[in-house]
């Protein structure tokens, strides 16, 4: 799933998420309330981007196959760090409406 916030939406969802009262509201046996707690860390990642991913966004928005409008690099992307040096960055590819196909496989 991805969720593009704006910086206002990010802030307010992050002091929602600070309430310790959200949690309690969380029905289900405790398993379920610890499952939520791993959603709530995941958006908080997402909220407060440590500063190594956005390095890997600014350097994929000037990598020479993006073109705007065909390769697009969005400044909240995701970025998937891998076991070597590096990372993968989401991008957004421009598909023609022609290129598709609405046949039933």
């Amino acid at each position: 799933m991805y969720i593009l916030l704006n910086d206002d939406e990010a802030a307010l969802l992050k002091r929602m998420l600070a309430t310790p009262a959200n949690y309690e509201k969380i029905p289900g046996p405790d398993p379920a309330v610890a499952r939520g707690v791993g959603i709530i860390n995941k958006i908080q990642h997402e909220i407060d981007k440590p500063e190594r991913e956005r390095w890997y966004i600014d350097a994929a928005e000037s990598h020479r196959l993006v073109s705007d409008g065909q390769l697009e690099i969005d400044g909240a992307a995701l970025v998937s760090e891998g076991d070597d040096d590096g990372a993968y960055v989401m991008a957004w590819l421009w598909v023609e409406g022609g290129e598709i196909s609405e046949e039933e496989e």
